[in-house]
């Protein structure tokens, strides 16, 4: 049985929020490591990838000006950004549609991803991927949670950070079925990279064509998008692929 390791924190997931969380307490001189379940930080990619710019983030969140530290987080390669969105469309089931101005580029997310986690590695912060936590147990003689990971290793920590989003996987391992932890409002999505005429602008479809959801095209460049829809989970007549080859 391997040893047991001890760390002053532990980070689940390394998205964005995980590795600049990760990275924040490392310039601290803070002990932290990540666990990626993962083989590849940011691969396959969880969303549409539309990533804004600091100027969209600012003018979306009052108080934000002065952390440059944040600030820095949006600096990123030019490699990084694919494709400049200066706009958003969002139609009604209807077919009334509102338009909006949008400062934020379809990036490459599965390298935005590895970015902001080799600046965490940079940082001090120790990254395993390909590691997932599988349960959490209760050790009376150690008078801590033990985390048990997919290859064998058994941790300590003093502070556990679950930035898996909306999986909620360390809520999941300790409360199970728990409602509060398996909230009735998720969306599970699914999108593809389509070729052909695309729009030029962010385009979201409420509910027409994803009863209870959303469907959306995010333009990567001149001929390619992405193209997903999310449907509200329970609320799902057939499977989201079907539904994403009707749209």
């Amino acid at each position: 049985m391997a040893e047991v390791e001890h760390r002053t924190v532990v980070v689940i997931g390394a998205g964005p929020a995980g590795t600049t969380c990760a990275r924040r307490l490392a310039e601290a001189n803070v002990d932290v490591l990540v666990l990626e379940r993962r083989e590849v930080v940011g691969h396959p990619a969880q969303c549409g990838e539309c990533i804004p710019n600091w100027g969209e983030v600012t003018g979306t969140f009052a108080g934000l000006e002065d952390h440059a530290w944040l600030e820095e987080t949006f600096d990123v390669p030019d490699r990084i950004k694919l494709h400049r969105l200066d706009g958003m469309r969002v139609f009604l089931p209807s077919g009334r549609h509102y338009s909006f101005k949008l400062d934020a580029y379809a990036g490459h997310r599965p390298q935005f991803d590895g970015h902001l986690a080799d600046r965490a590695e940079l940082a001090g912060a120790e990254l395993r991927v390909g590691v997932a936590l599988l349960r959490l147990q209760q050790q009376r003689k150690l008078g801590r949670e033990l985390l048990v990971t997919s290859d064998g290793g058994r941790l300590t920590c003093d502070y556990l950070i679950d930035a898996t989003g909306s999986l909620a996987h360390v809520g999941r391992l300790r409360h199970g079925k728990d409602p509060a932890c398996r909230p009735a409002d998720q969306v599970p999505t699914v999108y593809a990279q389509v070729r052909g005429n695309v729009p030029e602008m962010f385009d979201v479809f409420l509910g027409s064509v994803a009863p209870n959801g959303y469907a959306w095209i995010i333009p990567k460049g001149p001929d390619t998008a992405n193209v997903g829809l999310g449907v509200r989970a329970g609320k799902l007549d057939g499977r989201l692929k079907d539904h994403l080859r009707t749209f």
